[in-house]
């Protein structure tokens, strides 16, 4: 009975040992984006639909997401990452098709930035400084964000507080890709009959209080900019990368107090911003720099005072496909297909909606709270517990078949049955291969001890 014993646990610990080895790999998705209305973007907020919240429930992806890339070809572009969106920007050609990956389980984007110097409101600000109007940029080393890209019509809105009045002592500060071709409304940030920093021309940026002075920074081309319009209590200033640009005297005019709401980003002037910073006084009240994964509609405020934005999600322009196809598991990440021709039909495989929709064993009771807590803890993909699980309870069942039924072929049969119920319990929290892998190697060691014994 000890052989009996012995082989069914060989078989169920060489299958447990091929699905961690498959479980071990990092995965990613390729993500094809189709331009066929002949229109070239120099920056492209671009959204892709897929169900992040369930590879973060089930540990491909960390919980905050901080474990994910974009990448375009090696290199690693802007992206965000939202509960049922991917949201990334590039340039696009016109008329090309170029290819992205989506890549998932790398080293976690870790921050080693110093704490702030002279400033309130706590680490993790990027502020340095020992004045209010002290412009230089924040200093970082590995970032530890994501950038926040809303899609082409996208703009945030963050309900007008009492603690957000700018009065005459005041900062605030936006980085990102701005564009700044003239057009209607292009507002960096805007709060109606209070204060506006918009495209006031092509290449300028202007900011203005109502009923006071403005200030222009003239001559600045579309790219990645720090903008930093600063009022102390004498003059109006406005700084493009750390350069003083313009400057305007107050004259006594503070910025209005009234309840109209503030809009940050409207009509697309930027394509991706790095952060938006909200200081009155000396008080930072808002920032805008996501390090975790968005649950729609919120942008939440890293200032911990609850001044949280809500977003109005934009859209992919006419002329813009995008197919996301299925996860592979990759021991590395693969080289990318450069931009090439866009053929005449648009490209369509794999529609995004059938990433990961399904829940994976939350309806189990003790079973799930334990091996997600244990995911959560460890960091590994809670694949790996119910796997785990499922094979140490099929060889329990296995071997007290042949203590108490002294037959191997049951006990190999009481095995499987467990593994077919843990791939169909609450839409399957193992996968079928892993039982055709079960069997495989059950029917290779019964024909080998077959063979050996003759």
């Amino acid at each position: 009975m000890k052989k009996k014993v012995l082989s069914v646990l060989v078989v169920l610990l060489a299958t447990l040992l091929i699905t961690m080895t498959v479980l071990a790999y990092s995965y990613s998705a390729n993500i094809i984006v189709t331009e066929s209305g002949s229109v070239t973007y120099a920056q492209l907020p671009i959204i892709a639909s897929i169900n992040n919240a369930y590879l973060a429930t089930n540990g491909y992806i960390r919980p905050n997401a901080l474990d994910t890339r974009l990448l375009r070809s090696s290199t690693e572009i802007p992206h965000m990452i939202e509960d049922a969106r991917l949201l990334f920007c590039s340039a696009v050609t016109a008329d090309t098709q170029p290819t992205f990956t989506y890549t998932l389980g790398n080293s976690v984007l870790v921050s080693t930035m110093s704490s702030d110097i002279g400033f309130s409101g706590g680490p993790g600000q990027f502020v340095i400084g020992t004045s209010a109007t002290d412009t230089r940029r924040y200093v970082c080393g590995t970032r530890d964000y994501f950038d926040t890209i809303l899609g082409v019509g996208g703009f945030v809105t963050v309900t007008d507080d009492p603690a957000l009045e700018l009065g005459s002592v005041f900062r605030i500060s936006q980085e990102g890709w701005v564009d700044t071709d003239v057009a209607a409304n292009k507002d960096l940030v805007f709060k109606n009959a209070a204060f506006r920093t918009y495209i006031s021309a092509n290449t300028d940026i202007t900011s203005i209080i109502t009923g006071g002075a403005t200030v222009t920074a003239s001559g600045v081309a579309s790219g990645i900019h720090t903008v930093i319009t600063i009022a102390d209590g004498t003059n109006l200033k406005i700084f493009v990368d750390g350069v003083e640009e313009d400057s305007a005297a107050l004259g006594g005019v503070s910025v209005p107090d009234n309840g109209n709401n503030w809009i940050i980003n409207r009509n697309d002037t930027l394509s991706y911003m790095i952060h938006y910073k909200h200081m009155v006084g000396r008080t930072h009240v808002i920032q805008f720099q996501l390090n975790a994964i968005v649950s729609s509609p919120t942008l939440p405020d890293r200032d911990g005072m609850a001044h949280n934005g809500t977003i109005t999600w934009g859209a992919n322009p006419a002329g813009i496909a995008v197919a996301v196809y299925g996860l592979e598991a990759t021991g590395a990440v693969p080289s990318v297909v450069t931009d090439e021709p866009a053929p005449p039909d648009i490209v369509s495989e794999t529609s995004a909606e059938d990433m990961f929709t399904e829940s994976l064993g939350t309806n189990i009771p003790l079973f799930y709270p334990m091996f997600k807590f244990a995911s959560d803890t460890t960091g590994w993909p809670i694949q790996i517990f119910w796997m785990t699980g499922a094979i140490i309870l099929a060889m329990l069942i296995g071997v007290l078949s042949i203590m108490f039924l002294h037959s191997m072929m049951i006990a190999g049969i009481a095995s499987g049955v467990v593994l077919v119920a843990a791939c169909t319990i609450d839409g399957g929290v193992i996968s079928w291969w892993v039982l055709y892998v079960y069997i495989i190697m059950a029917v290779t060691f019964v024909v080998y001890q077959k063979v050996v014994s003759v």
